[in-house]
């Protein structure tokens, strides 16, 4: 029976590994079990049986491939970051970091200032990892990892400044290897940009009014379009209160 049988890179049936999760979940001051059952491929464990019911029944099986390498050299190296000098020894010793994927921006006694992304990464020769693959075919394996040296960043010294908002970090288009492709739009950044661009003198003040800016350019795009089509709408009391 092949329902319980993948196919594996080499075009060969391979076992589905079927394992038994317990969570502990407490509500008030008892705790109950939650019992999984989660299926296990050579490409990880199934997306299907992680979220029962986001998938039809009929859907084939969906598996999420995760880096499966100890956290334990991560800890390690976030404990060794804490006794940077300077940016670039930051940079070096987070080059033992597998995960989370992360981009830091740091500055030292020196006046440098850096941008860069620690974190291991796959190659993905044939796809860039946004949508699911054939995950039997051996093109669409992972490939390593994207060296460290060859990760995005950047150092500077002067008047200059780097910022991020959980934008790209780099141009996919335009890099050796595809980092990132799914990102949060880039209006928190060009907000960012925008201010810090304002003045040549930064100081506790400007810092503080970038913290705490509430200006969306998102809304400054959407917001005349949603009017728009509020103004065809009927509304009672309620909504043009709201408006």
């Amino acid at each position: 029976d092949k329902k319980d049988l993948v196919l594996g890179t080499n075009g060969k049936w391979v076992p589905v590994q079927r394992k038994k999760t317990v969570i502990r979940v407490r509500k008030g001051k008892k705790y109950f079990e939650k019992i999984f059952y989660i299926r296990h491929t050579p490409n990880g464990p199934a997306f299907n049986d992680m979220y029962p019911g986001v998938l039809p029944a009929w859907a084939p099986l969906v598996t999420i491939r995760t880096d499966k390498r100890p956290i334990g050299d991560s800890l390690f190296a976030l404990e060794k970051m804490a006794g940077a000098r300077t940016v670039m020894d930051l940079r070096e010793d987070l080059r033992t970091m597998y995960a989370p994927v992360n981009t830091f921006v740091a500055g030292d006694k020196a006046g440098n200032i850096a941008i860069f992304v620690a974190g291991r990464v796959p190659i993905r020769k044939q796809f860039r990892g946004t949508f699911p693959v054939p995950g039997w075919l051996a093109k669409y394996q992972w490939a390593g990892d994207i060296p460290y040296d060859d990760m995005p960043y950047g150092i500077a010294k002067g008047k200059t400044f780097f910022a991020n908002a959980n934008n790209l970090t780099v141009d996919p288009r335009r890099s050796k290897f595809i980092v990132n492709v799914d990102s949060a739009p880039n209006y928190r950044f060009q907000r960012i940009n925008s201010l810090l661009s304002a003045s040549n003198l930064q100081t506790m003040q400007t810092s503080e009014a970038v913290q705490l800016d509430q200006y969306l350019r998102r809304a400054k795009l959407l917001a005349p379009i949603m009017l728009k089509d509020l103004d065809k709408m009927k509304t009672g009391p309620i909504e043009r209160k709201a408006l």
